[in-house]
């Protein structure tokens, strides 16, 4: 559980809304693994921010990167989802205990935060085109 806050901390680190005439819509994607290893990326209205780390005995690894996004990727991201249904949604699978991997999602939208948690292998009915976006999405940027 450390490390998944860890995680999600750098990535909130890189994340922030540069308009705050918007309402603030952040979007995290990431795998995490039980043995230290996890990469993410967190998406915003302008900008796709990636952390990568592996979390060794001596110190830990960390890569991060960011590049802008434009705003037909942003629109073709977000209405690939539907909010009202994400926060509908109760996954919670807990394979990094058993040195497996999850996939994780969280949406911050305005003050309002859901994420869930499942095994990479799940598509989540409703879900799965973003799914797939996101997916592509953390290994072009990996790639980058």
């Amino acid at each position: 559980m450390k490390k998944l806050l860890l995680l999600f901390l750098l990535v909130s680190l890189f994340a922030c809304n540069d308009n705050p005439d918007n309402p603030a819509i952040l979007i995290e994607y990431g795998k995490e693994c039980g043995w230290g290893v996890g990469e993410f990326i967190s998406i915003s209205e302008n900008k796709v921010d990636y952390v990568r780390t592996s979390l060794g005995v001596e110190s830990p690894d960390i890569e991060s990167k960011s590049k802008s996004i434009s705003n037909e990727e942003w629109t073709e991201l977000s209405n690939l989802y539907d909010f009202d249904f994400f926060l509908t949604l109760d996954y919670e699978s807990m394979n990094i205990s058993f040195d497996g991997c999850d996939d994780i999602i969280r949406i911050t939208q305005t003050d309002n935060e859901h994420g869930i948690r499942y095994d990479p292998s799940t598509e989540i009915e409703g879900l799965e085109a973003f799914q797939e976006r996101l997916n592509e999405l953390l290994i072009e940027m990996r790639e980058y």
